[in-house]
């Protein structure tokens, strides 16, 4: 996320968390609720699939095969948070009142 590529465009985050997506996200992260991912889930994949489609594009005619990637966000959006909650180039909508750990607030 900090390398110069754009969510959207050079890759995708989804979030499948629920009500606390609006206390604060991944930057340029797709909320994907649990309880709605799977009706969304097409969407989702079209969507990553024209992003790996560009990206191949640009590499057309030398042979490249771009890796298509998938991770999980190990201690998810909790662990990240509290690491890097005041970086604006990651976490965008950050709320204290949402998270409300007393050394946060």
């Amino acid at each position: 996320m900090k390398s110069g590529k754009v969510a959207g465009k050079d890759y995708c985050v989804i979030d499948v968390r629920d009500d606390d997506y609006i206390g604060g996200h991944i930057k340029g992260a797709q909320n994907a609720p649990s309880n709605q991912f799977y009706v969304q889930v097409n969407d989702l994949v079209q969507k990553t699939k024209n992003i790996y489609a560009e990206a191949r594009d640009q590499l057309e005619g030398d042979g490249e095969d771009i890796p298509h990637q998938v991770l999980v966000l190990r201690g998810g959006f909790t662990d990240f948070q509290a690491k890097y909650r005041k970086d604006p180039e990651l976490v965008e909508n950050w709320s204290k009142q949402v998270w409300g750990h007393p050394e946060w607030l």
